[in-house]
């Protein structure tokens, strides 16, 4: 997950710049929000892990059609 965001030189280095440009957007339409990054290694087999696994997958959020090539 922390790759997403990770803006350095990388092999996704284009989904990561797209995914920081749309959470900036977010963030300025309502200066209140937060987000949060949590790592927890999938060995510890946490329900709320899981739950977060299962909802990110289940997730249908339209990419910029130029990012859509490289995910």
């Amino acid at each position: 997950m922390a790759y997403l965001v990770d803006p350095i030189p990388q092999s996704g280095q284009a989904s990561s710049l797209a995914a920081c440009a749309l959470l900036r957007k977010w963030f300025m339409e309502d200066p209140r929000r937060i987000l949060h990054l949590w790592h927890v290694p999938s060995k510890e087999e946490w329900k709320v892990h899981h739950e977060a696994h299962e909802a990110a997958k289940a997730a249908k959020i339209p990419l910029p059609p130029r990012v859509q090539s490289f995910v």
